[in-house]
């Protein structure tokens, strides 16, 4: 049993997806979507939560649980063995490049996975998304702030994801503009010029689970957090810049001019 305040916009976002089995929260940066991931995760109540993020992103969800769910378990499967990967319980945490070489974990069952920045499963020819696809999780849950960027096209494997009954060939004829173009070689490709049928795209979507949320649309917006991280400037910086010079290890760097000294 977990205890957590929420804000009024973090609630209504659970509310709507209450009766969803596969969900996505699409909210603008600094609505709160790592805390919606994990308390969706635990209200879907399966022994293990996969969750699935870029490998600079770990540390942030590491301080989240420690912060504000600091009795919930979790563990970082990232320098976890494949033989051992599928032995763990509450939330194991693990990036996208290592997931798609961790084979065992398409033996798991009876779990939840939590995709964050699933923007990063866009491109259904990728090992990492074809991973993903073939993993059978009983529950999903997908976080992005931009989950397409503007480009329909890559919304089509968050749609699958989410349960959305569409072939490529379907989603594409139904929402994006394309003519058949090509190539110097000779080889064909589709040629995107536009996109149509924009909000019946996002209804499909939030009749599946998803959720969007933009800044705008909140009147109680969380308080902002800065922290100050101090750190020791070192002798050859101080060296570099009075004298554009300076030699490591038997290598001189220099920076002659305006762009290799800010480079350097």
């Amino acid at each position: 049993m977990i205890e957590f305040e929420l804000y009024k916009h973090q609630f209504d976002a659970l509310n709507l997806v209450k009766n969803h089995e596969r969900v996505g929260f699409y909210l603008e940066m600094g609505l709160g979507k790592s805390i919606l991931g994990i308390l969706q995760s635990y209200i879907f109540d399966n022994p293990q939560t996969l969750l699935v993020c870029p490998k600079s992103l770990i540390p942030m969800w590491i301080n989240t649980f420690d912060t504000f769910f600091p009795n919930l378990k979790y563990i970082n499967l990232t320098k976890t063995l494949n033989d051992d990967i599928c032995n763990f319980s509450g939330f194991g945490i693990i990036n996208y490049d290592i997931l798609f070489r961790r084979q065992n974990l398409l033996k798991l069952t009876n779990f939840t996975l939590l995709l964050d920045e699933s923007s990063r499963v866009r491109h259904d020819t990728s090992k990492r998304t074809k991973f993903i696809l073939k993993l059978k999780p009983k529950n999903v849950v997908l976080l992005s702030g931009s989950p397409c960027a503007g480009k329909y096209e890559n919304l089509y494997t968050n749609a699958k994801l989410l349960g959305v009954k569409y072939t490529k060939g379907e989603w594409w004829d139904d929402f994006i503009k394309w003519s058949t173009g090509m190539t110097f070689g000779g080889n064909r490709f589709k040629q995107i010029y536009g996109y149509k049928n924009i909000d019946s795209m996002m209804n499909l979507m939030t009749e599946h689970g998803a959720v969007w949320m933009a800044s705008e649309d909140v009147l109680t917006m969380p308080e902002r957090v800065e922290q100050t991280v101090l750190i020791q400037q070192h002798d050859n910086y101080k060296t570099f810049i009075k004298n554009r010079i300076v030699k490591i290890d038997d290598v001189d760097w220099v920076g002659d001019n305006t762009l290799t000294l800010r480079l350097r």
